[in-house]
């Protein structure tokens, strides 16, 4: 049971890094700084007990509470970046792949010759139509997902 505490202890140390980037905002990470932070710090944290056993003075716990809400802040920073660069992507791919699509039918609607060339012409306009609104429901979806991370990130970084 002893060597059980002792590595439990051992486990609830670690380490950081804490990057600033040119205007001075911090972000922590566990990995290394991505390469637009200026400024890379590795700190090193160890818990010198249980949670049960260990007490917080109170000039340290609003501290301790400010630390984890800057932490907190800073993660969630990241992962709304990342939400942003894939719809950014995402668009991007819609974009391409509704052009590409269009214009083969388009091409494939010029093409078309004899006996009939109008009704088959009328199908294939009426596929480009069915992909444009497709596409359009699409990117307005991935729109909407891209402002409400965009607004998210904003508001954390206040």
């Amino acid at each position: 049971m002893m060597i059980l505490v002792v590595f439990a202890n051992g486990a609830l140390a670690g380490q950081y890094y804490e990057c600033k980037d040119a205007q001075g905002k911090k972000l922590f990470s566990q990995m290394p700084c991505p390469s637009q932070y200026v400024d890379e710090e590795v700190k090193v944290f160890k818990d010198e007990g249980s949670s049960m056993a260990t007490e917080v003075s109170r000039e340290e716990a609003p501290l301790r509470r400010d630390y984890a809400q800057e932490l907190s802040d800073s993660n969630s920073s990241i992962r709304l970046n990342r939400q942003i660069e894939r719809s950014e992507k995402k668009l991007e791919m819609l974009r391409q792949s509704y052009e590409r699509d269009t214009s083969k039918l388009r091409v494939d609607a010029m093409e078309i010759g004899g006996v009939n060339a109008r009704n088959r012409a009328q199908q294939i306009v009426e596929q480009i139509d069915d992909r444009k609104t497709k596409y359009i429901a699409e990117r307005n979806k991935e729109i909407e997902a891209l402002e409400a991370a965009k607004k998210e990130l904003k508001e954390i970084q206040k």
